[in-house]
C-alpha cells in the first residue's frame, strides 16, 4: 500500500499538482466564508445593488465587478459570490502559472505560484468580491498575453487579441488598472529589443480592442458628468496635506504595506530554494537543461527581464511617482502587482527547488495559520468587540421585517419596488428580500440620484419605497435617529416614519441586537 502510494506521488506531474492545488484553494476559500459568514461583505452587497441595473458605469467604479456579481447572484444565497471571488483568483493563478513555466523549471514554477498564497490579497482579502478582485485575473492574463506576444517570433495575433480583451475588462473593473498597459507601452518605446513590435499590427490591434470595450463607459461617464472619475479623484486626494513630509510619509506607508504583504511569499520561496545564487559562469544553457529551466540566450534574458520589470515594477513606480506628487496611495492599489512580482523574484534570484519537503511543511503551516486567522476574525471578532461586523449582520432578518411591514401597510400583493436610504441596510434589504413578482427592488443609494443614476426623486415618489437608515456607517449596534435626515423628509413629505426595527440575533453563542430606522413612502401613482 505504501509502495503504491509512493509510486502515485512520484508519477504526479507539476501540471497535475497545480490543478490539485487550484481546486483545493477554491474549495477551501469558498467553504470557509460560506460556513462562518452570515452575510455578504460590504463591497459585494454594494456591487449587487449596482449590478441589478446593468449600467455602463457606477459612481464608484466602472461596471465589471457589478456585472459579474449580478451574473453569479443565485437568489439570496451567499456562497456563489464567495465562489466568484475564488474563480477570479484561480484564473489569475493559471495565468501566473503559464508565465512562470516559460522561465522556470516546471516544479519551481509550481512553487512560485503556490507561494502566492503568502500574499494576503489572494486569500483573506479576496473573500470580499469587489473591483480589486476583478483586477487579478485581468492583470495576470494581460501580463501573460503581453509576455507571450512580444516574445513570439511569429507575432501571433492571438496573444495581442487576448491582451486587448483582458486590458479592456481590466480598465472596466478599476481605473488603477491603467498603470499596467501604460507601463507596457513605455517599455515598448524605451527598450530597443521591444521597439520593433510597433511595426506589426499586434499592439495596434490590442489597443483598438481595449479602447472599443472602454468607449461605452466613457460615453456614459461624459453624459453623467464623470461621476466615477470624480470619485477616484476624491479618493486620491491626500487627507494629510501636500507637504513634502506628508508625501514622503504616504509613500513610505504604501511601501511598508506592500513589503508586509510580500514577506510571507518571500519566506515560502526561501523555504523551497534558499538564497544560494548562481556562481559566476554557472548560468549556462547546459545548467538550464539540467534543471529543467527553458534555454534562453543572454539577449533573451535581458529582454525578458525588461518585460517582467514592465509588468511588475513598472506599475509600482507609477504609484510611487503619484504619491510623490501628492496623490494619496491606498494599500490595495498594490494588490495585483505580486501576480507578476512573485515569479519575477524566483527568476531574479535564480531559484531552484532544493528543499521540496521544507516547502511543503512551510506551505502547510502557513495555510493552517490563514485558516485559524480567518476563524479568529469570523468567530472571535464579534465576541471580543461586543458588536457585529458586516459579515455577521442580520441582513436576511432585516429584509423579512421590512417586507412584512411594507405588505401590512400597502397590501399583501403590492410589490416593493425601491429600497432607499443608507447604502448598507438598503443593499441588504434588496439582496435578501423574500422573492416577489417582478424581481428584487432597486436601491436608491443614500437617496442620492448622483449615486443611483437609474432613479430620481420623481420616480421614487411615483413608485413608492421603503427608506432605511443607520446611526452611522459601520456602527450596526448603535441606535439610529428616530427620524431620517431632514433632507429626506423635505424631499419626500409623504414619508411615514415607523418605530425603529430591533432585530435580535444569536451569533456563536452570544446574543446581539441591531436597530435600524425605517419609513414607508406610499406610491403616489396609486393614491
Amino acid at each position: 500500500m505504501d509502495i503504491a502510494r509512493k509510486t502515485r506521488l512520484q508519477s504526479l506531474t507539476p501540471a497535475a499538482a497545480f490543478r490539485l492545488f487550484l481546486v483545493a484553494h477554491v474549495l477551501l476559500w469558498t467553504l470557509l466564508p460560506a460556513v462562518l459568514a452570515f452575510n455578504l461583505p460590504l463591497d459585494t452587497i454594494e456591487a449587487l445593488s449596482w449590478g441589478r441595473e446593468w449600467q455602463p458605469g457606477y459612481y464608484k467604479h466602472p461596471p465589471t465587478s457589478a456585472w459579474l456579481a449580478e451574473l453569479f447572484r443565485w437568489g439570496s444565497l451567499d456562497w456563489p459570490l464567495f465562489l466568484l471571488s475564488q474563480l477570479a483568483i484561480a484564473a489569475a493563478r493559471w495565468a501566473a502559472w503559464e508565465l512562470a513555466r516559460d522561465v522556470l523549471s516546471p516544479w519551481m514554477a509550481l512553487v512560485a505560484v503556490m507561494a502566492l498564497e503568502g500574499v494576503n490579497y489572494y486569500n483573506l482579502t479576496s473573500l470580499e468580491f469587489n473591483a480589486n478582485v476583478v483586477q487579478y485575473p485581468c492583470w495576470a492574463i494581460a501580463s501573460l498575453a503581453f509576455w507571450r506576444a512580444v516574445r513570439s517570433d511569429s507575432r501571433a495575433l492571438g496573444w495581442w487579441l487576448l491582451l486587448g480583451v483582458s486590458c479592456g475588462f481590466g480598465v472596466l473593473g478599476k481605473y488603477s488598472f491603467l498603470t499596467l498597459p501604460s507601463s507596457m507601452v513605455v517599455a515598448m518605446v524605451l527598450v530597443p529589443s521591444l521597439r520593433a513590435q510597433w511595426r506589426g499590427i499586434g499592439p495596434w490591434l490590442a489597443m483598438s480592442i481595449a479602447f472599443a470595450m472602454f468607449a461605452p463607459h466613457v460615453l456614459w461617464a461624459q453624459a453623467h458628468d464623470w461621476p466615477t472619475l470624480r470619485y477616484a479623484a476624491g479618493r486620491a486626494v491626500s487627507a494629510t496635506g501636500n507637504g513634502p513630509l506628508a508625501r514622503i510619509g504616504g509613500v513610505a506607508s504604501f511601501i511598508g504595506a506592500q513589503l508586509a504583504a510580500i514577506l510571507p511569499l518571500v519566506l515560502l520561496l526561501w523555504a523551497a530554494s534558499g538564497w544560494r545564487r548562481r556562481r559566476r559562469g554557472a548560468d549556462t544553457p547546459s545548467t538550464e537543461v539540467a534543471s529543467g529551466e527553458p534555454v534562453r540566450s543572454a539577449a533573451e534574458r535581458q529582454r525578458d527581464g525588461w518585460i517582467l520589470f514592465a509588468m511588475g515594477l513598472g506599475p509600482l513606480l507609477i504609484f510611487l511617482a503619484a504619491g510623490i506628487f501628492g496623490v494619496r496611495l491606498h494599500d490595495m492599489w498594490g494588490s495585483p502587482l505580486f501576480l507578476v512580482i512573485g515569479p519575477a523574484i524566483a527568476v531574479g534570484w535564480a531559484m531552484r527547488l532544493r528543499h521540496p519537503r521544507r516547502f511543503a511543511v512551510a506551505f502547510g503551516v502557513w495555510t493552517l495559520v490563514l485558516v485559524l486567522l480567518y476563524g479568529l476574525i469570523a468567530i472571535g471578532g464579534p465576541l471580543a468587540k461586543g458588536r457585529l461586523s458586516r459579515i455577521h449582520y442580520p441582513g436576511r432578518e432585516l429584509a423579512v421585517e421590512v417586507a412584512s411591514g411594507w405588505h401590512r401597510a400597502e397590501g399583501a400583493d403590492v410589490r416593493l419596488p425601491i429600497v432607499a436610504g443608507h447604502a448598507w441596510p438598503a443593499g441588504n434589504v434588496a439582496q435578501y428580500l423574500p422573492p416577489q413578482a417582478g424581481g428584487r427592488p432597486s436601491v436608491y443609494i443614500d437617496a442620492d440620484p448622483d449615486r443611483a443614476a437609474w432613479l430620481d426623486d420623481a420616480k421614487v415618489r411615483a413608485q413608492g419605497a421603503v427608506f432605511v437608515w443607520e446611526a452611522a456607517s459601520g456602527q450596526v449596534m448603535e441606535a439610529p435617529a428616530a427620524t431620517p435626515p431632514a433632507d429626506w423628509l423635505k424631499r419626500f413629505p409623504a414619508m411615514q416614519v415607523q418605530p425603529p426595527m430591533e432585530i435580535a440575533v444569536r451569533r456563536f453563542g452570544r446574543d446581539f441586537k441591531v436597530q435600524v430606522g425605517w419609513a414607508i413612502l406610499p406610491p403616489s401613482n396609486q393614491r
